[in-house]
């Protein structure tokens, strides 16, 4: 799957009206996305996060978000995707929630999620 990004570029010899690439590399910045395996709904909230500081987490995007924000090295988002999950660990989903944690580096939920399993399957 490809994804198609838009570059705009500014250097001092260019004019911002020029529609023409003087140095004649892609300025349409063809991304493809299959070897990331990330969605392109996923690219997309995570484009939109990037430009706006704010995206919506739910119980349907917020695996492919995570591993996406750990794969892009996206910190901030990652931690947050981090927060959402400490909220969501219950009986019934502590065991992969543990195990996403594990995956993903993510040592807090790892640790909320294990005591979550101490505290309630003895």
């Amino acid at each position: 799957m490809i994804f198609f990004l838009f570059r705009l570029v500014f250097d001092k010899e260019n004019d911002c009206s020029s529609s023409s690439d003087s140095k004649g590399d892609n300025s349409s910045g063809l991304v493809d996305l299959s070897p990331l395996q990330i969605t392109v709904e996923t690219f997309e909230m995570i484009l939109d996060y990037l430009y706006t500081s704010e995206i919506e987490l739910d119980e349907d995007n917020i695996q492919n978000i995570l591993q996406a924000a750990d794969l892009l090295l996206l910190g901030e988002l990652k931690q947050a995707c981090c927060e959402y999950l400490l909220k969501c660990i219950t009986a019934h989903n502590c065991l992969g929630i543990l195990d996403f944690a594990s995956r993903f580096n993510c040592s807090w939920v790892y640790l909320k999620s294990t005591q979550f399993l101490e505290n309630n399957f003895r």
